[in-house]
């Protein structure tokens, strides 16, 4: 999966959050992901390097995420969605041609309606400017019905989020630290909505625990190694998605989180007790909460009800061997692999080693990947049970 874009996808935090989810989250098999952001770019000029820059990592699967400079922070043009829905035409069906199977197409991110203000490109207001993205999602959406690719609606969902964001914290709360690069609140709306744009379904896992019989079953990724009335041990190799960024940051995705259902959405790791008493204590890594029997026969996602989980230090591991692969892609594709495609500028009788420069770092990207996904090892944790008091509330 080739993850391509401008500024925003050259952050590596949205594509970190994404190959997160892809390497722990999911039964996802082989994947593998590269991000190929470029600073400044419009789509033009991806279709001028993809044939150097993408090709050589023979993606089946492409992301885009273009718009914000094409717009050239303008007020809203017919002229400039034309162009943008035709590059965008052309380079889904240039990806198609060299054998991608499955391109998602975003439309662009939103700006934010304070912070835009003081934007040094900015030529007009930051309302009149999402039109002008608005129009630009229109038009990539277009381009993706007519040439068979998937669309994704980045721009709406961002805005729907920022209205309720600023409703809950007030108006100076913001998806991004400049206006328009987003802070890690931001990057999280942007990979909810691709990630659910792929089809994943969230289902993390079920733990099923009938406490009267002791019977316990867990879904795939999740062994149970022993039980009794009062604790469950498992293994599990699918892991439920951890915020690693600080919550005390306040763009954190801790602070997004009430108002975007990622949870809800996209990390649902379910306890359900059958025959608990009217209040049980539920104790699982370091924290303890107290739910009703009837909450617990609905069932619980352990993801929201718990702040942290076991899983954290295994995906922490895990996220900087992510980072460190995709830290190395940005000068790889942008200085290297780039670069290699002028070479016969300079050597017009062509270069013996240019073909085993390129294989090479692909294969070192492979190898960085091949790293990240070997540290995806079992993680064992428990649940443990205790009666409480009748007369205590559940929360």
């Amino acid at each position: 999966m080739a993850l391509c874009g401008d500024s925003i996808t050259e952050q590596r935090m949205y594509t970190v959050l994404i190959e997160d989810y892809l390497l722990m989250c999911q039964t996802a098999g082989t994947v593998r992901t590269a991000q190929l952001g470029w600073s400044g770019e419009m789509v033009t000029a991806l279709h001028g390097r993809l044939s150097s820059d993408l090709v050589p990592f023979h993606p089946t699967v492409v992301t885009l995420l273009y718009g914000m400079n094409d717009g050239g922070y303008s007020p809203p043009s017919h002229e400039v969605e034309q162009s943008f829905h035709a590059e965008t035409a052309a380079v889904i069906h240039e990806l198609h041609a060299q054998g991608v199977r499955l391109i998602l197409v975003a439309s662009p991110c939103a700006v934010d309606l304070d912070r835009f203000k003081s934007w040094l490109f900015a030529k007009c207001s930051p309302e009149a400017y999402n039109d002008t993205l608005l129009g630009l999602g229109r038009a990539a959406q277009a381009a993706a019905q007519e040439q068979g690719a998937l669309w994704v609606d980045v721009h709406g969902t961002m805005q729907a989020v920022m209205r309720a964001a600023k409703a809950r914290y007030g108006p100076s709360y913001s998806l991004s630290v400049d206006g328009v690069h987003p802070g890690p609140n931001g990057h999280l709306v942007i990979a909810a909505a691709f990630l659910k744009a792929m089809g994943c379904d969230g289902e993390i896992g079920l733990i099923d625990f009938d406490i009267e019989t002791g019977k316990v079953t867990g879904s795939e990724g999740h062994r149970v190694l022993d039980s009794s009335p009062h604790e469950i041990s498992l293994e599990s190799t699918r892991y439920p998605f951890c915020f690693t960024d600080d919550a005390a940051r306040e763009d954190s995705t801790a602070t997004i989180l009430p108002v975007l259902p990622f949870n809800e959405d996209l990390n649902r790791f379910r306890l359900i007790v059958r025959h608990a008493p009217a209040h049980l204590q539920v104790t699982w890594g370091d924290e303890t909460r107290i739910f009703t029997g009837a909450e617990l026969a609905r069932g619980i996602n352990l993801c929201t009800a718990f702040s942290r989980t076991p899983f954290q230090a295994a995906f922490v591991e895990v996220e900087m061997a992510i980072k460190r692969q995709q830290e190395f892609e940005t000068p790889a594709v942008k200085n290297l692999l780039h670069g290699l495609a002028n070479i016969d500028r300079y050597f017009p009788a062509g270069l013996d080693d240019r073909g085993s420069l390129s294989a090479k770092l692909i294969r070192r990207d492979a190898e960085l990947n091949e790293a990240a996904r070997s540290l995806v090892r079992p993680v064992r944790h428990r649940l443990q049970f205790a009666p409480v008091p009748a007369s205590l509330p559940s929360r």
